[in-house]
């Protein structure tokens, strides 16, 4: 995706599990939850990032974007949670690059 290039199921794939194995990475939970989005697996992509959503001690800023982007998900509302997933994601590589 920082590339602009769509990615491989391969590579889709090894994000999924990645996850599995660093589930409090939270860059790689949004990649994730992105690529379900997506791909349309927007329930999965609901399950896989309520962690996230409903994790008490992130700071309120971001507790208030994830809620909207579970807001969109629970709602079915795929343009709007990849909307936030892409600004979320454009947030963090900016702060990257800081």
């Amino acid at each position: 995706l920082y590339a602009g290039a769509a990615p491989t199921p391969n590579a889709i794939d090894g994000l999924l599990y990645a996850l599995h194995l660093a589930p409090r990475d939270e860059d790689l939970r949004i990649d994730a939850v992105r690529q379900l989005v997506v791909d349309n697996k927007l329930e999965e992509a609901r399950k896989m990032f309520a962690p996230s959503a409903y994790y008490p001690h992130s700071p309120d800023e971001w507790r208030a974007r994830k809620t909207l982007i579970m807001d969109a998900l629970r709602k079915s509302d795929r343009n709007t949670a990849l909307s936030l997933l892409d600004a979320e994601q454009k947030k963090r590589w900016a702060d990257e690059d800081d």
